[in-house]
Formats: structure tokens, C-alpha cells, sequence
């Protein structure tokens, strides 16, 4: 895939862009899947949103440099009312799929019907018709994922401009992800110096369509949804990042949050089994006290923990520990009321990380102690 999409010089006014129908010959190289939603004005923001969007140097992208999939999970008199106002001036194709229920099966349908499209190469992206992507929005995801190196990108959601919504989701999201990066870093999660944003949501998100394919598409189910994909994805030590100026404006609904305090631990643990997993302690090598100790502290046998981490993959070993443990499954999660505290408490733990770090660059060969 080339590593940035097709440009052109800005034209005088979108009528100037050649219509659908002409630009619907040829597999676009990243394909947008929109969820239209019941608001026909929030549609018509998003798509005009799309319209306007340029390459990584500002010039605006040539007519048919991405595509769009529409997913009615509203009235059809939305996605209508909609096309027939910007008629032929959008400069991107349009595919509607057939209506489909709100939620992850709008979201199953739209990849679907994007990867039947586009193909393997496609990157695919995906969006809600209440979020307004920022220009650039589709040529980063598309430059990030070009070389292969990554296999999905999470963008970030701000608070539409001039309202009162509060970030403070996403500045607990960060503080999360700041304290992942001290205490288990992952190499493929933000480019060096950077810090990654945390947040993983629906409303601006891509991934390459191979990818997509090989899992078999997006998973249904109380464990399915975008969380259900990454967590696929992460069984399989796959490469995801969160990309810094992939955003979009949109107002998110309030979610249950982790404990800091839980995140805290789990991190910990992550690190001392990734460490564990590596050196192949309880698989290849003999058992040591501290092996034993994180067992313990688990809440597992010794043959247990190393049962789980006998799994080829890294991710799979995780995944299989978390499961097994009681105290990795035991999630009890917040509610969004408890942000406030909870980012206090974030912020003391990083700053407790940042104290620790040193041990923490020890070699994977000797995990951290319990704390």
C-alpha cells in the first residue's frame, strides 16, 4: 500500500468533485465505516466532515482516495434524507448496507460489507455519525498502518468544541497508558518519546484489512465489540498503537472505569509473567521461589501458572492467566462518578511508577517482586 493517499489542490466548492457514481469503479485503498444513527444533522456534519479531509502536508485529497459504508441503525429516512441533500458533491463513493440493529452488529455489518469492498489491502476505519473527524484524520490512520508495521491504530475522541463535556475520561485513559509505559511497556504502543493516549473507542479506530480478515471479522457477543477485536488482537501479540492526532470530536457516553489501584496490580502482574513467559521459568526452566510467590499471589498452583505459560504467543499466555486467576478476573469496575478520585489516585501511582523505574528496566529474566 502506497504511504499516503492521492491529493489534490483544494477545489472551489465541493459541487466541483466528481459525483458517486463515477468514483464507484475502483477498490478505494481505506474505507470509512459510518454508523448513521437516528440524527440526520449529525450524519450530514460527519459526512461534510469526510468531504474536507486532506493528506498529512494539508492538500486536500483527491476525489476517491477513500470510500464511505453507511450503516442504517436508525430510520432509513436518516441515511435518505442525507444523500439526497449533498447529491453528488460528496468526493468519496458511497455503499449503503442493508439496516442492521444499533451497536456492535452495526459496527460487524459496516466491516464486513468495508472489507468485502476494499479488500486485504483496504485500511479500514470506523466512525459514529455524531463524531466530526479532524481533517487529517484519515491520511494518519492510513500512514501509520501503510508500512505493515502496525496492525490497528485507536484514535483519540475529544469533547466537541464549545461545550461543557469533560475530558476527564480521557485524561484517566492517559494516565493509564503513562503508567503502562513505566511499569510493562509495549514497544508497538507509541513512537519513542511519545506518550500514548489510552483510549480505545469505536468512534475512531482502524485497522488493516488483512488483519480483519484473519480474525474473522469483528467478534458478537458480551465479549465481542471493539473490545472483544483488540483482545483477539492481543492473544496474538498484535501490533496496535494509539495514535496521537487521529481525532475525532464526539461526545462519548459515561462508561465503568478500572480502579487505578486494579490497573496498578495488573500491570505489575503483566510484567512479572511476561517475564516469566520469556525466560520460560515454570515451562522449560525449573521453577523459582519468586515463580512461585507471583503464583501465590495470583491465587494459583505453581503447575498452574506454568500450564498457562507454556502458550507460544505472549499474548495468549496472558490472556490464559488472566482467566485462570482469580484475581485478574476479579474485576469490579467504578462507576464514571468516581473519575475524579480515581485520577487522583492514577496520578500518585505514576508518580510511585516513575520512583520504581529503575527496577523496572531490570531484565525480564527477573520479575519484579509482588508488591
Amino acid at each position: 500500500m502506497p504511504p499516503s493517499l492521492p491529493q489534490v489542490p483544494p477545489p472551489a466548492s465541493l459541487a466541483d468533485a466528481p459525483g458517486r457514481t463515477a468514483l464507484d469503479l475502483a477498490p478505494p485503498q481505506a474505507i470509512v465505516v459510518l454508523a448513521a444513527g437516528r440524527d440526520p444533522v449529525a450524519l450530514l456534519r460527519g459526512l461534510c466532515a469526510l468531504a474536507v479531509q486532506r493528506n498529512t502536508d494539508g492538500l486536500f485529497l483527491a476525489a476517491g482516495a477513500f470510500g464511505v459504508v453507511l450503516v442504517p441503525n436508525g430510520p432509513a429516512a436518516t441515511v435518505e434524507g442525507a444523500l439526497d441533500s449533498l447529491g453528488p458533491s460528496l468526493p468519496f463513493p458511497v455503499r449503503v448496507t442493508p439496516p442492521v440493529p444499533a451497536g456492535d452488529w452495526a459496527l460487524r455489518a459496516g466491516l464486513d460489507a468495508a472489507l468485502g469492498w476494499g479488500g486485504p489491502e483496504a485500511v479500514l476505519l470506523t466512525t459514529e455519525a455524531g463524531a466530526v473527524p479532524e481533517a487529517r484524520w484519515v491520511a494518519r490512520a492510513v500512514a501509520a498502518l501503510a508500512a505493515g508495521r502496525l496492525d490497528a491504530v485507536l484514535g483519540q475522541v475529544v469533547p466537541p468544541a464549545g461545550t461543557a463535556a469533560s475530558d476527564a475520561a480521557a485524561r484517566y485513559a492517559a494516565a493509564l497508558a503513562a503508567m503502562a509505559a513505566l511499569i510493562d511497556p509495549d514497544p508497538a504502543d507509541a513512537e519513542p518519546g511519545d506518550a500514548a493516549h489510552g483510549q480505545a473507542a469505536a468512534a475512531s479506530f482502524a485497522i488493516r484489512g488483512a488483519v480483519l480478515r484473519s480474525l474473522g471479522g469483528l467478534p458478537i457477543g458480551p465479549e465481542g465489540g471493539l473490545a472483544g477485536l483488540l483482545a483477539a488482537l492481543h492473544r496474538r501479540d498484535g501490533r496496535i498503537r494509539h495514535l496521537e492526532g487521529m481525532r475525532v470530536e464526539a461526545s462519548q457516553p459515561p462508561q465503568a472505569i478500572e480502579p487505578a489501584m486494579a490497573a496498578w496490580r495488573r500491570l505489575r502482574a503483566r510484567r512479572a509473567v511476561r517475564g516469566f513467559w520469556t525466560a520460560g521459568i515454570g515451562v522449560f526452566e525449573r521453577e523459582t521461589a519468586e515463580f512461585r510467590r507471583w503464583a501465590a499471589r495470583l491465587g494459583l498452583s505453581a503447575g498452574a501458572l506454568g500450564a498457562a505459560l507454556s502458550a507460544s504467543r505472549f499474548g495468549e499466555a496472558w490472556a490464559a492467566v488472566s482467566a485462570a486467576s482469580p484475581v485478574l478476573a476479579d474485576r469490579s469496575w467504578l462507576p464514571h462518578s468516581a473519575l475524579p478520585r480515581e485520577i487522583l489516585r492514577a496520578r500518585l501511582l505514576l508518580a510511585a511508577a516513575r520512583l520504581v523505574a529503575p527496577a523496572a528496566a531490570r531484565p525480564a529474566a527477573s520479575p519484579a517482586s509482588p508488591a
